[in-house]
């Protein structure tokens, strides 16, 4: 496995390093894994398949369809 550095500011690492406590994981085993996710896994799934995991995993209510008393009418374009 390679390696590099890289310079983040600290607000930042705060939050790897919080993702990685929640993840039981090293910060370094952390940013691989969010590299691997966003520019490898990504890459291999369409846009309609990202836009529909992203959406199933918001907490969202269920809406019925709208009952229209009248049809809809076309405006007159004369």
């Amino acid at each position: 496995m390679s390696s590099f550095k890289v310079t983040i500011d600290e607000d930042l690492l705060e939050v790897l390093r919080a993702s990685a406590a929640r993840h039981r994981r090293s910060v370094a085993e952390e940013a691989n894994a969010i590299l691997n996710e966003v520019l490898v896994s990504n890459d291999r799934l369409g846009l309609r398949t990202r836009i529909k995991q992203r959406f199933e995993a918001a907490d969202r209510p269920e809406l019925s369809p709208v009952k229209r008393k009248e049809r809809s009418r076309f405006a007159a374009l004369d």
